[in-house]
C-alpha cells in the first residue's frame, strides 16, 4: 500500500499565500479548494498532533482565519465583477430589449446596483449592453429621469441621435425629440458630459444647469434650472472640458458675403475661437472693450459678435449680451431670427413681456427656424406663468399641433388637461 503522503498545517499557509498573489477568478477559487483541501489532510495526519500543541493550535487557528478571508474574498470579487441585471416594473429585461412606456403610465428601469431610470409616459428607450461597471442606453424618443448610483469604477451612457450623455453618478433627466433632433438634460445632482452633434469638444454640464441641444454646429444653449433667463454658472477657473455656449447655427452665406462692412474688422490678433474654446470669456469681453464695444458693434464680423453676445450672458454681463445681439440682428438679416430667440431667454426672468415679444418675433421670422420649438415652449410657460393653464392652453395646442413628440409636449398636454378641468394651479 502507498503510504499516505504527510501533510504539515504549514502547507494550509503555504496555499494562502499562493491564493493572495493569484487575481483572477478561476484561480482564486482553485486556491480556496486546494487550501481547504490541505486544512482537512492536515487535521487527519498523526504527525500533526504529535508536534507541539501550542504551535499546531497557533496554526491551526491561523489556517481557519484564512479559510475565512478566503469565502469573504470570492464573495466579495463576485459581487463587483458580476455584470448588472435590470428589469422593468419587476419583470426581468435582456440586452437589446426595447423599453416603451404606454401614454398615460411611466414605467421604472431598475439595474441590480441600484441605479433607476424613470421612463415617462410616451418614452422609449433601449438596453444596448450592460457590464459589471455600467450600460449602455439609447433614448429612442420621449424623456427619462435617471439616478444612477456612484461607485469607483462606473461607465453609463445615454446615447440620444447623433449625441451621447456620459455618466458616472449622478442625479438628471434627459429628453430627447426625433422629429427636430433636439435633446435637453438637465442636472439635479452631480455632471455629465455631453458629446458628439455639433459639439467640437465635450461640453460639461453640472448640477443645476439645463443643456438643450439641436441639429447643426453651435445649435446649443447652456442656461441655469432657476429660469430660462437665469445667468448660466460661470466655468471655474482651470476647469476641463469648459466650453462656452456658442448658441447660434453658423452665419448664412448671404451674411458672410454681404457688403465690406460685414467683413471682419477686428484686428488680426483676435483669436475669439481659441478663447472660447478655452472657456476664457474674460479674454473676449477684455479684447472686445480694448478695441472699442461701438467700435465692435458696428465693424466687428457677425461670428465676432455672436461669440461676444454668448461670452456676456455667460459672465452674466446681460447688458453687453443684448447690445450685441441687437447689434447682429441689425447686421446679419441671416442671424436675426435666432439673436431674438436668444434675446427671448434673455429677457424671461427680466421682463416676460419683453421676452415674449422676442418670442414671438422668432417666429414670425422663422417658423420653422431651429429655435421655433423652443419659442412656442417659451410662449407656453411665459403665459402659464401670469395667467395660469387656461391662458396658455392656446399656446399648447399650437405646440402638440406642431410638435407632437417635442421635449414640451408632456407638459402642453398637462397645460390643456388643467385648462379643461379648470385646475388653475
Amino acid at each position: 500500500m502507498t503510504p499516505r503522503p504527510s501533510y504539515q498545517v504549514e502547507d494550509a499557509a503555504s496555499a494562502l499565500g499562493r491564493l493572495l498573489h493569484d487575481s483572477g477568478k478561476r484561480s482564486a477559487e482553485s486556491a480556496g479548494s486546494e487550501l481547504e483541501r490541505l486544512l482537512r489532510a492536515a487535521s487527519d495526519d498523526p504527525t500533526n498532533r504529535a508536534r507541539a500543541p501550542r504551535r499546531g493550535a497557533w496554526a491551526v487557528c491561523a489556517a481557519a482565519v484564512a479559510v475565512v478571508a478566503l469565502t469573504g474574498s470570492i464573495a466579495w470579487y463576485r459581487h463587483t465583477n458580476a455584470v448588472l441585471t435590470f428589469s422593468t416594473n419587476g419583470v426581468p429585461g435582456r440586452d437589446g430589449a426595447a423599453i416603451a412606456a404606454g401614454s398615460a403610465r411611466a414605467v421604472d428601469l431598475a439595474f441590480s446596483d441600484g441605479s433607476v431610470f424613470n421612463i415617462e409616459p410616451s418614452t422609449r428607450i433601449r438596453v444596448d449592453s450592460s457590464a459589471a461597471t455600467g450600460a449602455r442606453l439609447t433614448l429612442v424618443d420621449g424623456k427619462a429621469v435617471a439616478h444612477v448610483v456612484h461607485r469607483s469604477k462606473s461607465s453609463w451612457s445615454v446615447s440620444a441621435g447623433p449625441f451621447q450623455v456620459r455618466v458616472t453618478g449622478t442625479r438628471f433627466g434627459a429628453s430627447w425629440d426625433p422629429h427636430d433632433e433636439r435633446l435637453t438634460v438637465e442636472l439635479y445632482e452631480g455632471s455629465v458630459q455631453i458629446v458628439g452633434g455639433g459639439f467640437a469638444a465635450p461640453i460639461s454640464v453640472v448640477a443645476g444647469q439645463r443643456l438643450e441641444a439641436g441639429k447643426g454646429q453651435g445649435n446649443w444653449l447652456l442656461t441655469s434650472l432657476e429660469g430660462p433667463g437665469s445667468a448660466i454658472v460661470r466655468a471655474k477657473p482651470g476647469e476641463a472640458n469648459a466650453v462656452a455656449p456658442a448658441s447660434l447655427p453658423e452665419p448664412s452665406a448671404n451674411a458672410q458675403t454681404g457688403s465690406p462692412s460685414m467683413k471682419r474688422a477686428t484686428s488680426p490678433q483676435f483669436d475669439w475661437p481659441a478663447l472660447l474654446g478655452r472657456a476664457d470669456f474674460d479674454g473676449i469681453v477684455r479684447q472686445a472693450s480694448d478695441f472699442g464695444i461701438e467700435r465692435c458693434f458696428s465693424g466687428c464680423a457677425p461670428a465676432d459678435l455672436r461669440m461676444l453676445a454668448d461670452s456676456a450672458r455667460y459672465l452674466g454681463r446681460f447688458e453687453l449680451a443684448e447690445r450685441s445681439l441687437l447689434a447682429l440682428r441689425r447686421r446679419s438679416p441671416g442671424d436675426a431670427a435666432n439673436a431674438a430667440f436668444l434675446l427671448g431667454r434673455l429677457e424671461e426672468s427680466r421682463d416676460p413681456r419683453e421676452a415674449m415679444a422676442w418670442y414671438e418675433k422668432n417666429l414670425e421670422e422663422a417658423p420653422g427656424g431651429a429655435y421655433a420649438a423652443e419659442a412656442l415652449g417659451g410662449k407656453m410657460r411665459l403665459l402659464l406663468q401670469e395667467g395660469g393653464p387656461r391662458a396658455a392652453a392656446a399656446a399648447a395646442e399650437r405646440y402638440l399641433s406642431r410638435f407632437p413628440k417635442g421635449v414640451h409636449a408632456a407638459k402642453a398636454r398637462d397645460v390643456i388637461l388643467r385648462a379643461r378641468t379648470r385646475i388653475d394651479r
